[in-house]
Order: C-alpha cells, then sequence, then structure tokens
C-alpha cells in the first residue's frame, strides 16, 4: 500500500461517520420537536 492513500481512506471514513451522526443527531432532535 502506498502511504498517500491510508490518510485519505481514513479521512474519508472519519467525515463519513461524522456526517451520520450528525444526522441521526438532527433527526432525533427535530423528533423531539
Amino acid at each position: 500500500m502506498r502511504k498517500g492513500i491510508s490518510p485519505v481512506i481514513a479521512t474519508v471514513i472519519l467525515v463519513a461517520v461524522a456526517l451520520v451522526l450528525a444526522v441521526a443527531l438532527a433527526g432525533w432532535v427535530m423528533g423531539i420537536w
């Protein structure tokens, strides 16, 4: 594996997880209100 690819994949995964959590939290808050 090339060293330049792992950081990119890690960043993409972190961003994807953050987006999922943000959407889930937003949906939960909207559901409460």
